[in-house]
């Protein structure tokens, strides 16, 4: 699996939408996975484009294996609840984490 290119998502219109997108290369099948923006959010800022890139990665993977690579979708998306499951898949933790005095 290679990334090929990221650029920003675009709506019907020809608009910038407030996502990126990141086409993968898998066994001669190019896949999409739009990234929503908000799903990059932390408590910390904007996740890095390395570790956004991994989580994308990692959620095509994911994907493959539960739709199996003859009835994969063309484009997938990964929005911010399943990044959160991502990143804990990945061991990074969660975006937003509690204040232990919250607890």
């Amino acid at each position: 699996m290679d990334l090929v290119e990221s650029f920003p998502a675009t709506g019907a219109s020809g608009g910038v939408r407030s996502a990126t997108c990141y086409n993968f290369q898998v066994d001669g099948k190019q896949v999409t996975v739009e990234v929503h923006n908000r799903a990059t959010h932390t408590r910390d800022g904007i996740m890095p484009a390395e570790k956004v890139q991994r989580a994308a990665k990692s959620f095509l993977e994911t994907e493959i294996e539960r739709w199996g690579m003859a009835s994969l979708p063309n484009s997938v998306v990964l929005d911010s609840p399943t990044m959160d499951s991502v990143l804990n898949r990945l061991g990074c933790g969660q975006r937003f984490p509690r204040l232990a005095s919250l607890r």
